[in-house]
């Protein structure tokens, strides 16, 4: 098929109907002409998907011109052609709606443009998990404060005579810290804080924002600080857990079997909640003679760049013990790839083919250790005991939480894994987990 001619396009009149001519470039470019009722007119349009993600692209008409020969018409498909494949590019590198193409040189760009543009950037260098949460935290909290299409300049500058970008953020920081009184809003008014000052820094990036602009976002005193962060809450001291082991395994609240396992399995590897929940089954591998799991780099939670792309795998010895726990997860594991499907396995195109992050969590919540004992702060109990009971380095028992050890030289030239040394280690902390309480 060949391009819609001119004398077709002149010839063709409207109708009581919508009509749609294909004008034969082959990327979704029409001819669109309207009702009679509603003028007749004749616009050249692209079609395309937009959304941001895949599971949310809808199809989206962008006007390109109307056919003529007045000034901002055109009476040739091949230049409205070229215009939409420009259109197009300028679409796919900046993330931004193809709609909003022609004020992008207006310094019109918005809060959500410059999100965007940050979050389409970071997506290629860090977790989709990772992304994912701090969209959530774009949309559902700092939205709530501040409306994302507000225009960046000079709504949101920070400038010598300029502090409408201070004063919103405040007023974002202010916000979250009073929207909930009961709980402890600072660490949740910090990381948005770090997201706005991410999405401003792109915008500077990008000359969107004035060049005399300093950053709204920066921390100044009196911002929610890092240093007012408590760390995960773990039992450390060596008194405390038979108790706390006693009370997993007696599992007083009746959770699902599964989740106490998951419990067990993130105690005795050291690895994070939300790396736990993505085990699989085929990830048993032998590594140096070892029965082990190996972990793709990527996988969320595990935190091993080398450098800026580089992901490191990391390597889980199954000891004895472990193998035995495995044996009892199987039997809950429903045939599912996954070592710990959904608790409630229902259909495996639900959220999550796996068991939530925050299942172990919610598990020590019911057992009435908020704020003295989280799921992550297991890693905490492996490195304690680990030094002070059973005397082994801390080198290696980092190793085997999946620490990456060292400076940027000693990450590009030691691939040591230590294997054998972590297998020993691995195999005296759960011999003294044991001692201490935990059954299976």
């Amino acid at each position: 098929m060949g391009l819609l001619t001119y004398q077709t396009i002149k010839n063709t009149l409207p109708s009581e109907q919508l009509q749609t001519l294909n004008c034969g470039t082959g990327n979704s470019l029409f001819l669109i002409i309207s009702k009679i009722k509603q003028g007749g007119t004749k616009n050249f349009v692209g079609r395309t998907r937009f959304g941001r993600t895949r599971f949310n692209r809808k199809q989206i008409p962008v006007y390109l011109y109307s056919f003529g020969n007045d000034v901002g018409q055109t009476t040739s498909v091949k230049e409205a052609n070229e215009k939409w494949m420009m259109i197009r590019k300028w679409s796919k590198e900046t993330g931004r709606d193809p709609r909003h193409f022609e004020k992008r040189d207006h310094g019109d760009e918005t809060l959500k443009d410059a999100f965007e543009s940050w979050f389409k950037r970071k997506s290629k260098k860090v977790t989709e998990g990772y992304m994912n949460e701090n969209r959530k935290k774009f949309e559902n909290t700092i939205c709530k404060f501040i409306d994302p299409n507000t225009p960046l300049k000079p709504n949101l500058q920070l400038t010598r005579d300029n502090n409408n970008g201070r004063t919103e953020v405040v007023k974002v920081i202010d916000g979250i810290l009073e929207s909930n009184p009961k709980n402890d809003m600072e660490d949740m008014a910090r990381r948005c804080q770090n997201i706005l000052k991410w999405t401003f820094g792109e915008a500077e990036r990008r000359g969107w924002m004035l060049p005399d602009s300093d950053n709204p976002a920066k921390r100044i005193e009196g911002d929610p600080s890092p240093q007012n962060i408590q760390h995960y809450a773990a039992l450390a001291e060596i008194e405390d857990l038979p108790k706390l082991l006693e009370d997993i395994c007696l599992n007083r609240p009746n959770a699902h079997p599964s989740t106490v396992l998951a419990s067990h399995f993130q105690m005795m590897t050291g690895l994070r909640p939300q790396t736990v929940v993505k085990m699989q089954w085929d990830w048993i591998t032998k590594k140096q003679d070892i029965n082990c799991f190996k972990i793709d780099g990527k996988t969320e939670g595990l935190k091993r760049i080398k450098g800026k792309t580089d992901h490191i795998e990391h390597y889980v010895p199954i000891t004895a013990d472990l193998k035995r726990l495995l044996n009892k997860i199987k039997k809950y594991s429903y045939g599912s790839p996954y070592l710990f499907p959904p608790v409630k396995f229902v259909n495996m195109q639900g959220k999550y083919p796996h068991m939530t992050k925050e299942s172990v969590n919610n598990y020590l919540i019911r057992l009435r250790y908020e704020g003295n004992q989280t799921a992550h702060g297991y890693r905490t109990l492996m490195l304690t005991h680990g030094q002070d009971q059973l005397d082994y380095d801390s080198e290696i028992i980092r190793r085997t939480m999946g620490h990456l050890l060292g400076d940027k030289t000693r990450k590009a030239y030691d691939r040591s894994l230590k294997l054998k040394k972590r297998t020993e280690f691995c195999r005296d902390y759960h011999k003294f987990l044991k001692q201490n309480g935990l059954k299976f």
